[in-house]
Protein backbone atom coordinates (compact mmCIF):
# COMPACT_ATOMS: atom_id res chain seq x y z
CA UNK A 1 0.00 0.00 0.00
CA UNK A 2 0.96 3.89 -0.26
CA UNK A 3 3.21 5.31 2.04
CA UNK A 4 2.57 9.58 2.89
CA UNK A 5 4.97 11.22 5.09
CA UNK A 6 6.05 8.73 6.84
CA UNK A 7 3.28 6.92 7.51
CA UNK A 8 2.29 3.17 5.78
CA UNK A 9 -0.57 1.70 5.06
CA UNK A 10 -0.87 -2.34 5.02
CA UNK A 11 -3.55 -4.76 5.43
CA UNK A 12 -3.76 -6.93 8.39
CA UNK A 13 -6.16 -9.29 9.78
CA UNK A 14 -7.53 -9.62 12.96
CA UNK A 15 -6.44 -12.90 14.45
CA UNK A 16 -7.61 -13.20 17.98
CA UNK A 17 -8.99 -11.04 20.31
CA UNK A 18 -7.25 -11.40 24.57
CA UNK A 19 -9.26 -9.83 26.77
CA UNK A 20 -9.52 -5.61 25.71
CA UNK A 21 -6.64 -6.57 22.94
CA UNK A 22 -6.33 -7.15 19.05
CA UNK A 23 -3.79 -9.64 17.89
CA UNK A 24 -2.96 -8.76 14.63
CA UNK A 25 -1.51 -9.77 11.44
CA UNK A 26 0.12 -7.47 9.82
CA UNK A 27 1.37 -7.34 5.96
CA UNK A 28 2.24 -10.04 4.05
CA UNK A 29 5.07 -11.18 6.57
CA UNK A 30 2.36 -11.38 8.84
CA UNK A 31 3.96 -9.41 11.67
CA UNK A 32 2.23 -9.60 15.43
CA UNK A 33 0.69 -6.37 16.34
CA UNK A 34 -1.07 -6.21 19.92
CA UNK A 35 -3.69 -3.25 19.92
CA UNK A 36 -6.57 -1.70 22.01
CA UNK A 37 -9.18 -3.53 20.85
CA UNK A 38 -11.07 0.18 21.65
CA UNK A 39 -9.10 1.89 18.77
CA UNK A 40 -10.45 -0.70 15.88
CA UNK A 41 -13.66 0.28 14.33
CA UNK A 42 -16.47 -0.51 15.80
CA UNK A 43 -17.85 -4.08 15.61
CA UNK A 44 -14.30 -5.24 14.13
CA UNK A 45 -13.98 -9.17 15.53
CA UNK A 46 -11.28 -11.96 14.90
CA UNK A 47 -11.02 -12.77 10.48
CA UNK A 48 -11.60 -9.15 9.79
CA UNK A 49 -9.67 -7.58 7.25
CA UNK A 50 -8.23 -4.32 7.81
CA UNK A 51 -6.50 -1.49 6.01
CA UNK A 52 -3.94 -0.10 8.91
CA UNK A 53 -1.84 3.41 8.84
CA UNK A 54 1.35 2.47 10.61
CA UNK A 55 4.12 5.47 11.65
CA UNK A 56 7.15 4.49 12.98
CA UNK A 57 6.19 1.66 13.27
CA UNK A 58 4.03 2.71 15.23
CA UNK A 59 -0.02 1.78 14.89
CA UNK A 60 -1.96 4.67 14.07
CA UNK A 61 -5.41 3.90 12.53
CA UNK A 62 -7.50 1.42 10.83
CA UNK A 63 -9.94 1.03 8.48
CA UNK A 64 -12.60 -2.35 8.03
CA UNK A 65 -12.06 -3.71 4.61
CA UNK A 66 -15.20 -5.30 3.61
CA UNK A 67 -14.32 -6.37 0.68
CA UNK A 68 -10.87 -8.25 1.14
CA UNK A 69 -13.13 -9.97 4.45
CA UNK A 70 -15.82 -11.06 1.82
CA UNK A 71 -13.31 -12.37 -0.61
CA UNK A 72 -11.24 -14.16 2.08
CA UNK A 73 -14.51 -15.26 3.48
CA UNK A 74 -15.86 -16.89 -0.22
CA UNK A 75 -12.40 -18.39 -0.55
CA UNK A 76 -12.67 -20.40 2.14
CA UNK A 77 -16.09 -21.03 2.52
CA UNK A 78 -14.88 -22.83 -0.94
CA UNK A 79 -12.05 -24.22 0.00
CA UNK A 80 -14.40 -26.20 2.81
CA UNK A 81 -17.11 -26.70 0.27
CA UNK A 82 -14.70 -28.62 -1.48
CA UNK A 83 -13.05 -30.90 1.11
CA UNK A 84 -16.97 -31.92 2.30
CA UNK A 85 -17.27 -32.84 -0.84
CA UNK A 86 -14.64 -34.56 -1.03
CA UNK A 87 -15.58 -36.80 2.14
CA UNK A 88 -18.72 -37.20 1.13
CA UNK A 89 -17.22 -39.04 -2.18
CA UNK A 90 -15.07 -41.05 -0.57
CA UNK A 91 -17.91 -42.37 2.44
CA UNK A 92 -20.10 -43.79 -0.69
Amino acid sequence: MSSQSGSVWQRAVIDRVEGALAVLLVGSAEEELTVPLAVLPFGAAPGDWLKVRLEGGKFQEAQLDLSETQQRRRRIRSKLDDLLDQRRRERR
